[in-house]
């Protein structure tokens, strides 16, 4: 009986022999790990300075946002990955919501703030503040505090999940009833409480409750892309953001908005009982009407990248092939191991990948402009001293030429770096990326494990970069398309021009969130307040601070405002904190130094950090960058030169003796 054909045999009859070796003792690694954007593996045991600007984090004595080498991801080791979601909804974009469709609500031109459709979605484990219970402080009505509701956007659903089935394929335009019962559709509309669909036997309305999964149309991926940088970052300045939670959430963002984290209560007052004390982070996801409030205890994993780069498990795979036998149940896993753990290769962990059963096969379509790939490949520390295989690149065919060959593994101890690939034919149409996980058969190692089973191999944090002039100009396409198809409502554009006078290239601190903003009846000064409870942030503009000047953000306030904490951020570097008092009838200016920043591209943000405590309520009247020269040294003044005709002074005569 040769090597190979022992491997393929006792694979299929001893599906379980991993069931000891698969629990890790995972409980001994650090608290944190990590990796900074340089590929530099950090732990440790303690996130120092979470409460206050990114900027200042640093996990022991490591700076994870530093300007030279800030944070690629952090994960959590205290915080478990959760169980499969039997409830949730899957945005086109990628994104995983743990909640529940319970209503849909048609937009209402009555109300711009409501003039868009969304759904109601519950969220399960939603913040919730029981001792925020409705009360007044002083004049001041303080609401409950509760997110466990979101308004969510109908267009950026991919598939919503009232009961999950077995199979988790996607099927564009399909209902499955919880009776098991499956129809296909041509068109579907929102109503109430459920949905109307066209068939080929006419329209049939469905309540949500008789629904398992609703799977709606694809979509070009690509384009849904551009479309998100054009809502999160239309400048493409900053870097995009990737929170992963305990109940099962994936949700992306801007991480240059709202970087400061919220603590309520924020001031611990005399007599008061409440002693827990909540720490949360906001986040705008493009498929949300609402900010979305994390409680920052339960953020698993934190991934950051630039515009043009695309982690992997973004997308999904256009073809798998999977091995027969037992191990054909362990299918390909996103962002976790085949057998759903966590991704450790060659004594180190990583961020984000694919992990697989040799032999597998998965393909992924690539846009004309993917221009690099790189990833890392090794056997999965879940095979404990198990398995045997390697990890093959190919483009297009896998009769062609490889672009990247590892070595074959025998145990997980080693990983191998494809380096930086090039990618040929670009810009040309219809290329495919595709993942070989080889069981090696043939020429096996002496050494080699006879058991296929253990063959679980991971491809470590794969991340293709697009080419930066394809990704502006389809942003910029984008957001010429957003422009001119939005609905423009009467109150963003008042807010827009008012901006534009009172503080001109500021803008509101997200886009896609509803502002209430009007002139005062005076027509001194703008009002702004947020329509999201407990909003922490107010403007943000990108702006170049000029070398060689001395400059200040200068902040003028009017009468009618209400107390306002106000925070400046630079970059996520705190660079203001001040309290105005508004009890008289103008602000004394205040200016803010940045001159730090000379020469640089800055991002500023202005917070109300206790918007809870003075209602996001303030009324500006200017705010403007000012630049001025340096005052020049004082001249030395240089000593008096004699001159050759110059007296001598004077010398007193000694007095006559008498």
């Amino acid at each position: 009986m040769t090597l190979a054909w022992r491997r393929c045999w006792i694979g299929s009859w001893i599906a379980i022999w991993l069931g000891a070796s698969a629990a890790l003792s995972w409980a001994q690694q650090p608290h944190y790990v990590g990796e900074l954007m340089d590929g530099k593996k950090i732990s440790g045991s303690e996130l120092r300075d979470a409460e206050g600007a990114p900027a200042n984090w640093k996990l022991d004595g490591t700076e994870l946002f530093s300007q030279a080498n800030p944070l690629r991801w952090l994960r959590n080791n205290e915080l478990s990955a959760p169980p499969r979601l039997d409830t949730y909804i899957e945005f086109r974009n990628g994104d995983i919501l743990p909640a529940e469709v319970s209503q849909y609500e048609a937009g209402t031109k009555a109300d711009p703030q409501f003039a868009d459709p969304r759904l109601i979605a519950t969220l399960p484990n939603g913040i919730e503040i029981p001792e925020t219970a409705g009360r007044t402080e002083g004049e001041h009505y303080i609401a409950p505090l509760s997110f466990r509701t979101v308004r969510v956007d109908p267009g950026q659903i991919k598939k919503i999940v009232w009961k999950r089935r077995g199979n988790e394929s996607f099927t564009p335009n399909t209902v499955y009833y919880r009776d098991g019962r499956t129809a296909t559709f041509r068109s579907v509309r929102w109503e109430d409480a459920g949905i109307k669909i066209l068939t080929e036997k006419g329209a049939d309305s469905i309540p949500f409750g008789q629904i398992a999964e609703l799977h709606l149309s694809t979509v070009d991926y690509w384009q849904e892309y551009a479309r998100q940088l054009a809502i999160l970052m239309p400048e493409l300045h900053g870097r995009i953001v990737q929170f992963v939670t305990t109940d099962g959430g994936r949700i992306t963002g801007n991480a240059d908005h709202f970087q400061m984290p919220a603590l309520y209560p924020p001031v611990a007052k005399r007599g008061d009982k409440r002693t827990t004390r909540y720490r949360m982070q906001l986040v705008q996801p493009i498929w949300s009407r609402d900010a979305i409030w994390l409680d920052m205890t339960k953020i698993r994993i934190r991934r950051y990248f630039s515009p043009h780069e695309i982690a992997l498990t973004w997308l999904t795979p256009s073809a798998i092939q999977q091995s027969t036998g037992l191990a054909r149940s362990w299918l390909p896993q996103a962002d976790a191991n085949v057998q759903n753990g966590p991704l450790i290769a060659g004594n180190a962990a990583f961020g984000w990948g694919w992990g697989v059963h040799a032999f597998n096969q998965l393909e992924f379509t690539l846009p004309s402009a993917a221009q690099t790939f790189r990833t890392e490949v090794g056997l999965d520390r879940a095979a404990s001293a198990g398995g045997c295989a390697k990890g093959v690149v190919f483009l297009n065919a896998v009769n062609d030429k490889p672009l990247f060959s590892s070595p074959v593994f025998v145990g997980p101890k080693d990983v191998a770096d494809s380096g930086r690939i090039e990618l040929p034919d670009l810009h040309k149409p219809d290329r495919k990326l595709i993942l070989l996980a080889d069981p090696v058969l043939k020429n096996v190692p002496a050494n080699a494990d006879p058991l296929e089973i253990g063959d679980m191999l991971d491809w470590l944090e794969p991340i293709m970069t697009l080419e930066p002039s394809w990704v502006r100009s389809e942003v910029s396409k984008q957001v010429t398309a957003l422009n001119s198809t939005r609905k423009l409502r009467k109150d963003r554009e008042q807010l827009r021009q008012a901006l534009a006078k009172i503080a001109p290239g500021f803008e509101p601190a997200q886009t896609e969130l509803r502002f209430r903003s009007e002139r005062a009846k005076d027509g001194e000064g703008l009002e702004l307040m947020p329509q999201v409870q407990f909003f922490p942030h107010i403007l943000r503009a990108v702006v170049e601070i000029p070398a060689n000047k001395i400059t200040k953000l200068r902040v003028v306030g009017t009468r009618g405002s209400l107390a306002w904490h106000m925070l400046v951020l630079a970059n996520g570097i705190q660079v203001s904190d001040q309290m105005f008092d508004m009890e008289k009838d103008h602000w004394d200016p205040r200016e803010v130094d940045l001159t730090q920043f000379a020469g640089r591209r800055v991002a500023l943000e202005i917070c109300d950090y206790e918007p809870q405590l003075t209602q996001g309520h303030a009324r500006i009247s200017k705010i403007e960058l000012v630049s001025t020269d340096p005052p020049k040294p004082p001249e030395e003044k240089k000593p008096d030169e004699k001159k050759p005709d110059d007296k001598k002074p004077d010398e007193k005569k000694p007095a006559d003796k008498k």
